[in-house]
């Protein structure tokens, strides 16, 4: 099958002037779409392009009135003209996808002159039709479409349509088996820091405060904090170097969206600490007070850290299951 995976954001059409590197789910589905044996050509789409030479198009999808999103106008055209269509979505944007369509359905002249004077880019009339029909009629409206969306597969999975998006049918995939690990120096549990590393691009202090850690926590990342961006393989190697991760809590919590923060640290073999609504889908070891766990010593955390990685790869999809996952989406 030749497949064109394109999308909103610039991640999603493979721009080369993305300004974080940093692993996400769009790529591992290119890798794993190819391992069944597809050909994918993965770019944006000009507006008004035969498409025909493609038999599916996977178009990403995430809140059009966004600084990221200056691909509508190409995302548009393909859902227009292309044979099948399937949506996917990569991040955290999908929560609140819901409330940015209202919006921009319901002030729609309003959106046309946002995306012109913030993203540089003028809609003609045609285009401006397109991008409408695009957003009202087939991603706002019902009777709804199929999404696949990177998640693990426990959690509430339904939490991420709920007053978001009620119309969609979700087609959950596992990314976790078509993670190539990041080189990094395993560290001896001696070696080991007792520190919590909280890598993050937001600002997660209120929820890292309510963990009354007593530990220290280092901050990678926090813009709000003044800090730099760091590359992934500096986080994952400041996982090694620790003993305690934490993933602090998103919007749709336990809907079991997927993150790569809970495999760095099985890898790593760090303890992960996340939101109690996301780990009450978990192994109890992901439920243990925090004061408990940092009071244990170097036997013990050994034992926790293993028993966590134990848990979660024993309860992520394997290569052959994702896959078939994937060919059923795209068959459907």
């Amino acid at each position: 099958m030749n497949i064109l995976l394109t999308g909103f954001t610039q991640r999603m059409v493979n721009s080369q002037k993305l300004r974080y590197d940093y692993l996400t789910s769009v790529y591992l589905l290119k890798d794993a779409l190819r391992e069944l044996g597809h050909t994918v050509a993965h770019r944006p789409v000009t507006y008004g392009e035969d498409l025909s030479c493609f038999d599916l198009a996977l178009v990403g999808i995430g809140p059009p009135r966004s600084f990221t999103a200056r691909h509508v106008i190409g995302s548009s055209w393909t859902v227009r003209t292309a044979k099948k269509v399937l949506f996917y979505c990569d991040d955290w944007s999908i929560a609140n996808m819901g409330p940015s369509l209202k919006t921009t359905v319901n002030s729609y002249d309003k959106y046309r002159k946002w995306f012109t004077e913030n993203l540089g880019q003028p809609m003609d009339d045609e285009e401006a039709n397109s991008v409408y029909f695009m957003i009202n009629d087939v991603l706002y409206r019902p009777p709804g479409f199929r999404l696949l969306a990177p998640m693990f597969p426990w959690g509430r999975h339904q939490t991420l349509l709920e007053d978001n998006l009620p119309y969609v049918k979700l087609l959950p995939w596992d990314p976790t088996s078509m993670v190539k690990e990041l080189p990094f120096t395993r560290v001896v549990p001696e070696n080991k820091q007792k520190r919590w590393v909280c890598a993050t691009l937001q600002n997660h202090t209120d929820w890292v405060d309510d963990q009354h850690a007593t530990w220290p926590v280092q901050w990678m990342g926090n813009r709000r904090k003044g800090e730099e961006y760091r590359p992934e393989e500096e986080v994952v190697q400041e996982y090694a170097n620790s003993w305690g991760v934490l993933c602090p809590r998103y919007n749709r919590a336990g809907s079991g969206w997927w993150r790569v923060r809970y495999q760095w640290a099985a890898m790593t073999r760090s303890i992960l600490r996340c939101d109690i609504k996301d780990s009450c889908y978990m192994g109890e070891e992901y439920r243990l007070p925090l004061r408990s766990v940092e009071m244990r010593d170097l036997l013990m955390l050994t034992d926790l850290a293993r028993v966590q990685a134990d848990w979660f790869y024993g309860h992520t999809d394997s290569k052959q299951v994702l896959l078939a996952k994937l060919q059923e989406a795209i068959n459907g």
